[in-house]
Formats: structure tokens, sequence, C-alpha cells
């Protein structure tokens, strides 16, 4: 009866050791773990060097509430539909609740034509703007949220139009993919022709 009494303390001592060791092993992989955050995040900040100023202050966090005074617009590109809010803030755009630059995937080509009405406007830093976008890709997406930002804007002021008309920030782009025809292979490519 002793002999088995002995044998089970060791086990108990024995999975003690071996937990402590487990736990310390965690802390460890802990350690490992902040030190590839801290990586990826300088990683990041070096990726938004090419960026223009103003986007790298967009890290601000969506509430997912809008204010009593707002001012919308909607806009579309190929099949991308934007629904735009504006509203009195400091610049800082919000696509479907995530931060612009990182919805765009920091492509500073997309993120410039999204600011354009706000920038030909001199407003670039008097609105918050939150937009939920549905459909096409993410170039379609950007032309269609540039639409809705403009249409948004002169919600607000209506004397804003003869400033963004000129442009063309008020034209709905009408061009389309054409549709496919039967006996084709695309819109207009046709089957390789055999003679004999």
């Amino acid at each position: 009866m002793t002999e088995k009494k002995i044998i089970k303390k060791k086990d108990v001592a024995g999975v003690k050791k071996r937990s402590s060791n487990l736990k310390q092993e965690d802390k460890t992989d802990e350690n490992f773990v902040e030190e590839d955050i801290k990586q990826d995040a300088s990683a990041l900040n070096n990726d938004k060097e090419g960026l223009p100023a103003f986007v790298m202050k967009n890290e601000k966090k969506f509430t997912g509430k809008l204010p009593k005074v707002f001012h919308r617009g909607t806009g579309r590109r190929k099949t991308a539909i934007a629904s735009v809010y504006i509203y009195a803030g400091r610049g800082d755009i919000f696509v479907n609740a995530r931060p612009c630059n990182e919805y765009f995937c920091n492509r500073p080509v997309l993120i410039t034509t999204i600011f354009k009405p706000l920038e030909e406007v001199k407003m670039k830093t008097n609105f918050d703007i939150n937009a939920r976008l549905s459909g096409g890709g993410l170039s379609a997406q950007a032309d269609a949220l540039r639409h809705g930002i403009a249409r948004a804007l002169i919600s607000f002021n209506p004397e804003l139009r003869k400033i963004l008309r000129p442009l063309d920030l008020l034209k709905r782009d009408p061009r389309m993919k054409e549709r496919k025809k039967y006996g084709l292979k695309k819109a207009r490519k046709a089957f390789q022709y055999t003679k004999r």
C-alpha cells in the first residue's frame, strides 16, 4: 500500500513540473508573438511612406453610429454602388466599418482618386466620411466612392456644383461590360473560323 502511495506522489510531482514547463513555454511563445506583431506594425509603417500625409491619420476606429446632422450621396461605377454619409469631423474615411487605406490595401492611386472631390473643394479635413460599398472590384468601388462623395458635398452646399461639374466628378461613368452574344465567345470575339 505504501509503495502505491509513493508512486502516486511522484507522478503528481512530475505532472506539476511538466505543467510549469509548459507555462514557461507559453510565455516565451507570447513574447515571440508580440515581437512579430511589432515587426508587422513597423513594416506597415514603412509601406505607408508612399501614401499621402492625410491618409496616415486615418487610424481611428469607426464607432458604428452616425451623428444627427449628415449629408448623403450615392455613387455608382460599373456594378459597384457606394452609399456615402459625410458629417463634420477631421478627415477620417471609413469604408464598410474599416479605415479607408486598410480597405483599399494601401494603394495610393485608389486613395488619391477617392480624395479628389475633397481636394478640389479644399475641405479635406473638414468632414468624416462613412461609406457602405457593394459590388464590383476595388477600382470600381473607389470610383463609386468618389462619385458618392461629390454628390454628398453638393447636398451639403449646392454652390460647390460650379467647381465639381467642370471636372466631371458629378458625372456617372456610363461605361459597362458589354453583354455576351450567342454564337460568339464573348461580346464581340468570335470562335476561330475554319473554311473546310
